[in-house]
């Protein structure tokens, strides 16, 4: 059970109470998980508005709805492409979240093979663009498109 969790079975046992919930009904159930979710919502905001110096979450940034980049990078070298390794993955999924921007679709070469190659689509504010590429070694590219005839 995490933080939030902890707090909220605090304020109300009853909607955070996996076994009860287990015995009840469909529609109690689905009521109580609506009260959950707002009573989470509720101390996640309030924990982000607090002063700096108690802070404990921070609140989340809504994503840019802006441009979508293609991450190829195969034949351009190992540093300025992506692969299916958990470090280079996940060290660029964590500078991308931390922009603010969104995984749209991560495809392998060979998902059978570590280190195969990885092409990504990203969402992405433009101006964040040159920012990603620095912090990662990679080239965002406009992805292909198709054009009407």
């Amino acid at each position: 059970m995490d933080f939030l969790e902890e707090l909220g079975k605090a304020v109300d046992p009853e909607a955070f109470d996996d076994e009860a919930i287990d015995r009840m009904g469909y529609e109690e159930a689905e009521r109580l998980y609506e009260r959950r979710d707002r009573i989470t919502k509720s101390i996640r905001t309030a924990l982000g508005r607090m002063n700096e110096e108690f802070k404990v979450v921070q609140l989340p940034v809504p994503s840019y709805s802006g441009d979508y980049y293609m991450i190829d990078g195969y034949g351009d070298g190992r540093e300025a492409s992506l692969y299916l390794n958990e470090k280079r993955l996940g060290s660029f999924l964590v500078t991308l979240l931390k922009m603010g921007g969104d995984l749209c679709s991560l495809s392998p070469m060979n998902a059978e093979f570590k280190d195969c190659h990885v092409s990504a689509i990203v969402k992405l504010n433009p101006a964040r663009k040159e920012e990603l590429e620095k912090a990662t070694g990679l080239t965002l590219r406009p992805p292909p498109t198709f054009k009407p005839a």
